[in-house]
């Protein structure tokens, strides 16, 4: 009886992380395939640290129910809020409260470019 539950374990978590990563992989990032070449925004930003992949980022977020993209450059500080709508509006967060509510309520959803270097 115990083989048989611990085979059934094994079936459920083999299952559920192949789904976990075809669901990821199958990720619309502000709603296409590929942003970071098919917006003109965040191409821009993607060929201006594109050379230096180790020391800056291109990660999305979900926050608030909102895809927010945020582009970890080295070269600035992280608490320098370069957080961007898809439409490639930077967020403006009014304080440093509304800051560190976007910090500590966000949820990683993938790392589109580079090395993360902010937490």
């Amino acid at each position: 009886m115990l083989k048989i539950l611990k085979l059934i374990l094994c079936v459920l978590l083999t299952t559920s992380s192949f789904s976990c990563k075809k669901a990821n992989q199958d990720l619309l990032i502000c709603g296409i395939n590929d942003p970071l070449n098919n917006l003109k925004w965040l191409n821009a930003e993607f060929k201006s640290i594109a050379s230096t992949p180790q020391i800056n980022a291109i990660v999305l977020f979900d926050y608030n129910g909102n895809q927010v993209v945020e582009i970890q450059k080295s070269l600035s500080s992280s608490t320098n809020q370069s957080q961007y709508n898809c439409d490639g509006i930077k967020i403006d967060f009014n304080n440093t409260s509304d800051f560190n509510n976007y910090k500590q309520n966000r949820k990683e959803l993938k790392v589109l470019f580079g090395t993360k270097i902010w937490n």
